[in-house]
């Protein structure tokens, strides 16, 4: 709180709440992140991530549809079964191996703070997840995450719909994907 408090001068009553919401969220992930690290579980050999359905902190702090990556966990919605979104677990993983570059709490920290960083975390999974989806239902996803992207699912990290599309689009050539 001491944090928000030196920096509320600069805040109207209403940024000042929603910066304080904003910030009792972010703490409780981080510190829910910390307990369940701390009774984690062992990660499967073959693979580097563990799936696992979304807690009540999380359902609590995230839309029902939204997966979440926290290194080494995967979350998935309570309602699906992840198998059948192989291209979604490569978007996630994605973020893991960003977190592990950058460090879990550094990353998760600036993605929650940052529009630029998260548009620019966004792009590489996104792209990804278009390589593991069929050709023909590539172009409305992408056209759907660049909605999102500059929307409300992603606290419009990208200042508009022809940002976002023109980043996914550009990440794409750049990675060699082809999105119709």
């Amino acid at each position: 709180m001491y944090q928000l408090q030196a920096l509320s001068y600069k805040l109207n009553p209403f940024e000042h709440h929603f910066a304080s919401i904003i910030w009792c969220a972010a703490r409780t992930v981080l510190l829910c992140t910390c307990i369940s690290f701390a009774f984690g579980q062992e990660i499967d050999k073959d693979k580097d991530y563990i799936l696992r359905l979304k807690p009540w902190w999380l359902r609590a702090t995230t839309k029902s549809w939204q997966w979440v990556a926290l290194n080494p966990k995967i979350y998935h919605p309570t309602y699906l079964n992840p198998l059948e979104y192989p291209a979604i677990i490569e978007h996630e993983k994605v973020h893991l191996s960003q977190q592990k570059k950058k460090g879990k709490y550094r990353w998760l920290t600036k993605y929650i703070f940052s529009k630029k960083f998260r548009f620019e975390q966004e792009l590489e999974p996104i792209v990804v997840e278009l390589s593991h989806t069929p050709q023909e239902e590539r172009g409305p996803l992408a056209t759907r995450y660049a909605q999102y992207l500059s929307g409300k699912p992603y606290k419009k990290a990208a200042k508009t719909y022809e940002t976002a599309i023109e980043g996914i689009m550009g990440k794409a050539e750049e990675m060699g994907i082809k999105i119709p």
